[in-house]
């Protein structure tokens, strides 16, 4: 909207009434992701104070209708406790809700309900909560969240906001969801946040405790199915996803702390540029595997080749009995540089990748630590990989994992272990240990207490060079190659082949 203008805006509870409001500025712009896919974004300001001087205020508390409905722009102080829903129609125009102080519950549908804007902006001042039922309408294209946007939906402010679903999501959006500050408990029965286009985090504090996905977003279209954590503090427990992009998750800055889930990163391609990020998992840790599905549902169908409905395993990363044995490769030796044990593996997928650039990640992982059906590169930042079982290993690869530059030390299981390749030296040491792992490269020290024991260990830091040694825990490896091993995998199935192909299962 071009200017700020007093426009009438109609509430129709039990009869209509005239009010006054203002609308708002938008704008958009282009950007290019590291999957050279286009994405619109949305240029939200980061201000999290919305101005209210020109703010119609509505005291829910009087209400006694079961809908409230905005129908044109404007921007609305919501305060006091209601239910029914907050129901959005102002076709074209941009709608901004300061919830101050705000308790609505909904006994039929969502508690707010955005059915056509050009935008919606939802402000938090004070504590406010939101929360819906089971009675949801079940006709083609329904709303199913707390809180759902057929447009962009834009959550900020100082305040504080929960979500309790009861229904399906709790926030969701049919385009863009964008968190710039404020502090957010969200609890739901299935995805906690989903958009179909992207989901972008430029600040706050979200908890999540989610019985499907913690932040998901749908679409396998270009330039969408996108997933942006540039700052904020994310902490996650759900029972499957934690961060689920159906094409590109970005991860620049903030701190993600996912406590629990079935796998913790997946999208086709992860790009790990920054920030804090921890994961436990009761499969895979990161992965990236092709996704397909119908744009006009909610349903993603992950084709990751390996098996989405498998049984979870427990928290404790332990794997359970009568594991799968993995297919038998040709036997190798000792000191090969790089790659995966030769097998029946799947061949690489290039489209699938794994690009770490900076920040400080910590996997633990039942599964596979890091899973590429494709590739993996890493020329930057601190990775730590712990992986706990047989069938599995800490770095789990397809094509190559081409490491050029930073910190990487992964431990787990020997059997099926895959080793890096490039320009940066590396030590593999097959060797059953457990307890505090301390790693002296000659300038720096690296500790880590892993949860379990383990038969296999790699190490790489930029200041190891074919020539040096490192010291792992007062034990003392020369470097005679780019890749030195030291012992051999107990129950490997497979050598360490130059360049080798991937392994047997996957």
């Amino acid at each position: 909207m071009s200017a700020n203008k007093l426009k009438k805006i109609v509430f129709l509870l039990s009869s209509s009434l005239l009010l006054a409001a203002c609308s708002n500025n938008s704008s958009a712009t282009s950007t290019k992701t590291d999957s050279n896919q286009t994405a619109t974004v949305q240029n939200v300001s980061t201000n999290s104070k919305v101005d209210e001087s020109n703010a119609t205020t509505i005291d829910l508390s009087k209400e006694t209708g079961k809908t409230v409905e905005i129908t044109k722009a404007g921007t609305y102080i919501l305060t006091g406790e209601y239910k029914g829903q907050i129901h959005i129609k102002a076709d074209k125009s941009e709608v901004t809700i300061i919830l101050k102080n705000a308790k609505i519950s909904s006994s039929s549908g969502p508690a707010i309900y955005s059915e056509s804007a050009s935008k919606t902006t939802i402000s938090l001042v004070g504590e406010n909560s939101l929360s819906d039922s089971s009675n949801y309408p079940t006709t083609d294209d329904a709303p199913n969240a707390t809180l759902y946007a057929k447009n962009d939906l834009v959550l900020t402010g100082e305040g504080t906001l929960s979500v309790k679903s009861n229904y399906k999501t709790a926030i969701r959006s049919k385009d863009i969801v964008t968190i710039e500050s404020g502090t957010y408990s969200i609890e739901s029965t299935t995805d906690a946040i989903k958009a179909t286009d992207q989901v972008i985090v430029n600040g706050g504090k979200i908890d999540i405790k989610s019985g499907s996905d913690g932040i998901q977003a749908t679409s396998t279209k270009d330039g969408k199915g996108i997933i942006t954590i540039k700052d904020g503090e994310i902490n996650i427990s759900a029972e499957k996803k934690g961060l689920k992009a159906a094409k590109t998750l970005n991860v620049e800055g903030g701190t993600t702390n996912i406590t629990k889930s079935y796998e913790g990163f997946e999208a086709e391609v992860i790009n790990i540029k920054g920030g804090k990020n921890t994961i436990v998992a009761s499969d895979d840790g990161i992965n990236a595997s092709s996704s397909s599905s119908d744009s006009n549902t909610d349903d993603t169908k992950s084709t990751n080749s390996k098996t989405n409905d498998k049984t979870d395993k427990s928290q404790d990363m332990q794997k359970p009995d009568g594991q799968t044995p993995p297919d038998e490769g040709g036997q190798g030796g000792p000191n090969m540089n790089g790659g995966g044990m030769p097998g029946s593996g799947d061949e690489a997928d290039e489209n699938l990748i794994i690009n770490i650039t900076g920040g400080s990640t910590t996997v633990k992982a039942s599964g596979d630590g890091i899973d590429s059906n494709g590739n993996v590169n890493m020329s930057a930042g601190t990775l730590i990989v712990e992986q706990n079982g047989d069938g599995d290993a800490p770095l789990d690869f397809n094509g190559e994992f081409n490491q050029s530059g930073g910190t990487l030390l992964a431990l787990g299981s020997s059997s099926m272990a895959q080793t890096t390749k490039g320009s940066q030296a590396g030590l593999a040491v097959y060797e059953e240990a457990s307890g505090k792992v301390t790693i002296e490269d000659g300038k720096d020290t690296l500790t880590y207490t892993p949860s379990n024991s383990y038969s296999f260990l790699f190490v790489s830091t930029p200041n190891m060079k074919n020539g040096s040694s490192v010291k792992i825990n007062s034990k003392e490896y020369k470097l005679t190659d780019t890749i030195t091993t030291s012992g051999q995998a107990n129950n490997q199935m497979g050598g360490m082949g130059q360049g080798g192909g991937p392994g047997g299962r996957r």
